[in-house]
């Protein structure tokens, strides 16, 4: 069951890899651009920037499904336990 859900996401990628387009920034020279960069990153931690907030957005995107299941599962319970 796991391998064929698997197989299945794996071509569904696929497919949808063929149907995106290509990037237009993938024939972009940026050798200037990436040193540059590179000294942003040194004054101005990006990276971790970054991954802080991707960690700060994955913290409330589960508080508020645990918000929308216990408040569902609260009424829930109070309608098959006959108290309002």
């Amino acid at each position: 069951m796991v391998a064929f859900l698997l197989s299945l996401a794996t071509k569904l990628l696929g497919w949808l890899a063929t149907v995106l387009p290509v990037s237009p920034f993938a024939n972009l020279a940026l050798d200037g651009a990436a040193t540059a960069l590179g000294w942003l990153n040194w004054v101005v931690p990006v990276g971790q920037m970054a991954t802080l907030f991707a960690a700060w957005l994955a913290c409330v995107v589960v508080w508020q499904v645990v918000n929308f299941v216990s408040t569902r599962w609260t009424s829930v319970l109070s309608m098959v336990g006959g108290t309002k």
